[in-house]
């Protein structure tokens, strides 16, 4: 006869899932009285510690076996970043990017805020009688009455009226009861006087109107989708800077709130700015 085939070799022992638990359980560990096993059972692991804000637990177990052990936890969050703490695969939310800068605050009766800009040189003065505009709106008179009107005097490049910023403010307004919670026509404004026709023929242009109220009109064209510009009343809107005098200016105050009041829609008290900082042309050219 045949000598006897010699037996196979034994087998590796299988590896455990990934990731290893150590000690492994056996069978016995989990199962003594069908083993035989003596004694108690073991005692239960420990609770694991709480996560931490932002941590979620990678749940999941995707077709054809343990998600560890396929290696496919990488997907069990979604793209979130993964990691492996106290024998779990644990997904990390991403804290949400923080804003350039605060928004402007939840309008409280009645008031509406909202950003508003302005090109200007590098001479502050107050803001009043002057028009301003969105940023679609400041973009478009910037690129198309400052960029293209600058004049070139002694070999040195200059833009109109010497612009070199853009400003930003926070606009807190809410107008005379005659336009509700929304905006008056717009006026534009010259050296800081009112240029329309009305202005010129009618004395009582304001008080008609219920006050020094903030206007607004559409300027729109191609490339400036949503472009608007604004115009805020300042103290005797009818005479250019250098014709407003004591008198004129205690008769028509203008529509700015003084002492940091909250706009409430008074004839002299339709509207509040608040700096929120500039950006210079040349850093955007």
């Amino acid at each position: 006869p045949d000598p006897p085939s010699p037996s196979p070799p034994p087998s590796p022992p299988h590896p455990p899932p990934f990731p290893p638990v150590w000690p492994w359980p056996t069978a016995a560990d989990q199962c003594p009285q069908r083993h035989g096993a003596a004694g108690p059972r073991p005692p239960p692991p420990p609770p694991l510690p709480p996560l931490s804000p932002g941590e979620l637990p990678a749940r999941c177990t995707p077709a054809g076996g343990d998600a560890w052990s396929s290696g496919s936890y990488l997907d069990c969050c979604g793209g979130l970043r993964v990691s492996f703490r106290d024998y779990r695969y644990l997904c990390h939310l991403s804290p949400p990017p923080p804003p350039l800068s605060p928004p402007p605050p939840p309008p409280r009766d009645g008031v509406r805020s909202f950003y508003i800009y302005r090109a200007q040189s590098d001479v502050d003065y107050p803001i009043g009688n002057h028009n301003l505009a969105n940023l679609p709106g400041v973009l478009k008179y910037v690129h198309s009455e400052v960029v293209n009107a600058q004049s070139y005097d002694s070999g040195v490049c200059t833009r109109h009226y010497e612009i070199s910023r853009i400003l930003r403010f926070r606009l807190d307004f809410l107008n005379p009861p005659p336009f509700g919670a929304g905006f008056g026509p717009f006026v534009a404004f010259d050296r800081g006087r009112c240029t329309i026709y009305e202005c010129a023929t009618q004395a009582d242009f304001w008080t008609a109107r219920g006050g020094f109220y903030v206007g607004c009109q559409k300027a729109e064209q191609l490339g400036y989708q949503g472009a608007a510009w604004y115009s805020l009343a300042g103290s005797c809107p009818g005479e250019a800077w250098e014709r407003k005098g004591a008198a004129c200016k205690r008769l028509q105050r203008g529509g700015e709130c003084a002492h940091s009041r909250r706009p409430d829609g008074s004839p002299t008290c339709t509207w509040r700015l608040h700096p929120m900082g500039e950006v210079r042309l040349d850093d955007l050219s």
